[in-house]
């Protein structure tokens, strides 16, 4: 379930797709989740990190920033970039690209995907947003850690949209550094 809906609607720089889906959980009275499983379908924000296409649940995103502004934070991994005010929240940014094991962003490219796990508002780097989309739950093919060893342990699963390949991404893990 969305955590903070306030925090969603109140966005400048949200995608209208994540708008209206937090406002369909408010007009409805229960979580998207819940919903979405009881039809058996899942909601998921893709985006894009070149040339690969990646998802989080729409139940995990708050909202999108340009990208800009951050404050280098020292004696961090590599891939947490810094902090981010966000309405007097302080948000971890990290390269989505290093964290995954697949390069490294470009310098106030792109976008910043902020999600809320566990209590946590975390920012993720990220070429270009695709939107969101709605999947069977069927669909999602399971992953089986044959991929890049270095990537699957973030990988749920795998699920095809319009033919192309998408990686449903498990937050908690990626936002785990204690083992870095």
């Amino acid at each position: 379930m969305l955590k903070n809906k306030t925090d969603i609607l109140q966005g400048n720089e949200i995608s209208e797709d994540v708008r209206q889906l937090a406002a369909a959980a408010d007009d409805n009275g229960g979580s998207l989740e819940y919903r979405s499983l009881n039809r058996g379908m899942i909601q998921i924000v893709s985006f894009h990190l070149l040339p690969n296409e990646y998802a989080f649940e729409v139940s995990d995103a708050v909202e999108v920033l340009k990208h800009g502004g951050l404050t280098s934070v020292p004696r961090m991994p590599g891939f947490v970039k810094g902090i981010l005010s966000v309405r007097g929240d302080m948000v971890p940014i990290f390269d989505l690209k290093m964290r995954l094991g697949i390069g490294s962003s470009k310098d106030n490219l792109g976008r910043i995907l902020v999600t809320f796990f566990d209590d946590l508002k975390v920012g993720f780097i990220v070429d270009r947003l695709s939107g969101v989309r709605e999947v069977p739950l069927s669909s999602i093919v399971p992953s089986n850690g044959t991929e890049d060893p270095a990537k699957s342990l973030f990988v749920e699963g795998v699920v095809s949209v319009n033919g192309r390949n998408v990686s449903i991404l498990n937050l908690g893990r990626l936002i785990d550094i204690s083992g870095v």
